[in-house]
């Protein structure tokens, strides 16, 4: 169900800059929360309002996940970036090579069963949105 209040203007622009802060620089739990809240944002508002800001939110939602923390963290990151996905395809495109190493790496991780979950999941969201799975393919024989 979309949220009101993101449904007309600004939609979620006031909410990007304080979730994007704390997922950037905030402690282990404040970047977990962002992440989580981040995951929320995209699933309530409409495609339309949020197209103008997903290249915004991808960008530190990648880089974040190749810094080293937990697995919370990762985790909440990953279903994310699916949400990202699923709402936001062809804005995305330039991101595949990345997305790709990113989450080919969490369906590797040998420390979390939460991490490889939500990496598959992202990874099927990224399968839909890949023209060609050959390097996909090789990628994750390689992994």
């Amino acid at each position: 169900p979309l949220v009101p209040a993101l449904c007309e203007r600004p939609g979620p622009a006031p909410l990007l800059p304080p979730l994007l802060g704390a997922l950037m620089a905030g402690s282990a739990d404040a970047r977990e929360a962002a992440a989580r809240a981040l995951e929320l944002v995209v699933l309530h508002t409409p495609a339309a309002m949020l197209k103008a800001h997903a290249v915004q939110v991808a960008g530190p939602l990648i880089r974040i996940l190749s810094d080293r923390f937990g697995a919370p963290v990762k985790a909440a990151i990953l279903a994310a970036l699916r949400a990202l996905m699923g709402a936001h395809a062809a804005v995305l495109r330039p991101f595949l090579p990345q997305l790709q190493t990113t989450c080919v790496r969490a369906v590797g991780d040998g420390s979390s069963r939460a991490v490889r979950l939500h990496g598959c999941r992202a990874l099927a969201a990224l399968a839909a949105l890949s023209p060609r799975v050959d390097p996909l393919l090789t990628e994750l024989a390689a992994a």
